[in-house]
C-alpha cells in the first residue's frame, strides 16, 4: 500500500473544522467523505496522513486508509473520497499535535513542509516514520481515548475464519464457466496454503477479483496490508486482482 500526506487547512477546505469534529463518531460506525484538491495516484486501500495546516495549531490530526478510488469533481470541484480513520485528534487537544516541524527535525523530507495538497510519501520515509509515530502515541494513556478530543479504532486483524466467511458471502450462488460453485475453487485454493497468511490469500483470491471487494473494502473487513498487497500482485507475470 502507498501512503499519502494530505494537507488540510480548515479555513479554506470544503471539510471545515466543524465537519471534522462531527466525524469523530465515524471512527466506529462509518466512513467519512473527504475532499481532495488532487487525486495524486491514490487507490482504494492506500494509507493517508492528514496534516492540519493554516492558522492555529498545525500537525497530524488523522490517520487511516482510503476505502475507494477518488471520484473526480466537475468543473474544477474537489475530488471526493471515502476514508476510514483509525486515529483522530482534535487540533486543540491539550497534549498537542505531532507537527511537521517535529517530524522533519528527525526525518528530513520536503513533503512535511506545507506545500502541495497531496503528496505521496516515499517508502523509506513511511518506514522510518513508524517509530516517530509510536513515540508520539506513547504520550496518551488509555483514558485519553475516552475524551471527545481523541479517538482511535482498534479492530483485530482478520484471520482464516473471516476469510472463509467473506468468501462464502461474496461468492454465494456464483458459478464458474463450467457451472461449478466458485466457493469450491476458493476453498481449494485456501487449503493449499502452507501458512495462515497463504491460506487467507487463497480463500480470498476469487473474492478479490470482484470490483465490489476492492482493497479498501477488504481492509475495512480487517485484512492486513500484507495479504492485500499479495492479492494485488499474486504473481509477477499475472495481472493484478485489485
Amino acid at each position: 500500500m502507498n501512503t499519502f500526506l494530505v494537507n488540510w487547512d480548515p479555513q479554506v477546505s470544503g471539510c471545515s473544522l466543524t465537519y471534522f469534529e462531527h466525524s469523530f463518531p465515524n471512527l466506529e460506525f462509518g466512513d467519512i467523505e473527504w475532499l481532495l484538491d488532487s487525486a495524486a495516484g491514490i487507490r482504494s486501500g492506500d494509507n493517508f496522513i492528514i496534516m492540519k495546516t493554516g492558522r492555529g495549531s498545525r500537525g497530524v490530526v488523522m490517520r487511516g486508509f482510503f476505502l475507494c478510488d477518488p471520484d473526480a469533481g466537475k468543473d474544477g470541484e474537489p475530488f471526493t473520497v471515502s476514508v476510514r480513520p483509525v486515529f483522530m485528534i482534535h487540533p486543540e487537544h491539550p497534549k498537542g499535535l505531532l507537527s511537521g516541524e517535529a517530524i522533519s527535525s528527525k526525518l528530513p523530507w520536503s513533503g512535511w513542509a506545507e506545500g502541495a495538497a497531496v503528496n505521496k510519501v516515499p517508502e523509506d520515509i513511511v518506514r522510518d516514520f513508524a517509530p516517530i509515530w509510536d513515540r508520539y502515541l506513547s504520550r496518551f494513556s488509555p483514558s485519553d481515548y475516552d475524551d471527545v478530543l481523541l479517538g482511535r479504532r482498534n479492530r483485530p486483524v482478520a484471520g482464516i475464519d473471516e476469510a472463509v466467511s467473506l468468501a462464502s458471502e461474496a461468492l454465494f450462488d456464483r458459478r464458474d464457466a463450467a457451472g461449478r460453485p466458485l466457493i469450491l475453487a476458493s476453498l481449494s485454493a485456501g487449503l493449499t496454503g502452507k501458512t495462515e497468511e497463504e491460506m487467507i490469500r487463497g480463500f480470498l483470491a476469487e473474492t478479490a477479483k470482484d470490483p465490489d471487494w476492492n482493497a479498501g473494502a477488504l481492509r475495512e473487513r480487517g485484512f492486513s496490508e500484507e495479504v492485500i498487497n499479495c492479492l494485488r500482485h499474486p504473481y509477477p507475470d499475472q495481472d493484478t486482482f485489485l
